[in-house]
């Protein structure tokens, strides 16, 4: 498959527990929310703490380090909350390959996304579960985002397509669910082969294309995540590579 490569055996770890590569605990919590995260940790601990606070409180917190220089500090995160797992990979493989690592080792059929600089509104879990659970074929579930500056400040609220439609017809154009504040059917993951890891920065566009042929999507009207301009993300760095460019395999 196009862009596919296995990612490296890593190691996941809660607190009191050490499980090696794709194995599971006994449970499955409602929802897996997984975080990929390098070297850029300055927005990491109001990221952590907004899923959290989040009122489904049912779900496990899979946060894979990239290979960072952080691992003691990556380490000690589960003591803060039972619910976080850590997946350490032995180098840094970019975010696709660590995404994939994460959600190898989820428990729930559905997966939530979020990057370690953006903030959940504290109804973003709930409220993306019960848009899945009201519809079986929905595979993909989004919110409109809010735009904030480095510093937390508010900027604008980005409305997304809400309907199935309005999303096929987006993704010729544009991403058409913001990765982070989406929440998806593993099955469907599994199905489609994960995330393109040739892609740094789209991805979730190739995602979202590659499950449309099996589900259809939506996006909420509601704001449910806060989506940080970061000058450090891989969005900003990795601007000057043609975003059009990037993704005219699928218009194609």
């Amino acid at each position: 498959m196009r862009g596919r490569k296995r990612f490296p055996a890593s190691t996941v770890t809660g607190e009191g527990m050490t499980l090696p590569e794709g194995a599971k605990a006994s449970g499955s919590p409602r929802v897996s929310v997984v975080m990929a995260v390098y070297n850029d940790i300055r927005f990491l601990d109001q990221a952590v703490e907004s899923v959290l606070s989040q009122t489904l409180s049912d779900f496990e917190f899979i946060i894979v380090d990239d290979g960072s220089d952080h691992a003691a500090m990556f380490a000690g995160l589960p003591k803060r909350d039972s619910r976080i797992r850590i997946v350490r990979m032995p180098e840094n493989g970019g975010a696709a390959a660590a995404a994939n690592a994460g959600i190898a080792v989820a428990r729930s059929p559905i997966i939530a996304r979020i990057d370690a600089d953006d903030i959940y509104e504290p109804d973003c879990l709930q409220k993306l579960v019960a848009a899945l659970d009201a519809d079986p074929e929905i595979g993909i579930a989004g919110s409109t985002i809010t735009f904030m500056r480095e510093d937390g400040e508010l900027i604008r609220v980005q409305p997304m397509p809400q309907t199935d439609l309005e999303v096929r017809w987006t993704i010729l154009f544009h991403c058409p669910s913001f990765h982070p504040g989406s929440a998806f059917r593993k099955v469907l993951f599994d199905k489609v082969g994960g995330y393109h890891v040739n892609e740094r920065v789209s991805h979730d566009h190739y995602l979202w294309h590659d499950m449309l042929p099996h589900c259809r999507a939506m996006n909420l009207a509601e704001p449910l995540l806060r989506y940080r301009i970061n000058t450090q993300g891989l969005t900003v760095t990795n601007s000057a590579n043609n975003p059009r460019a990037r993704t005219h395999a699928i218009r194609e």
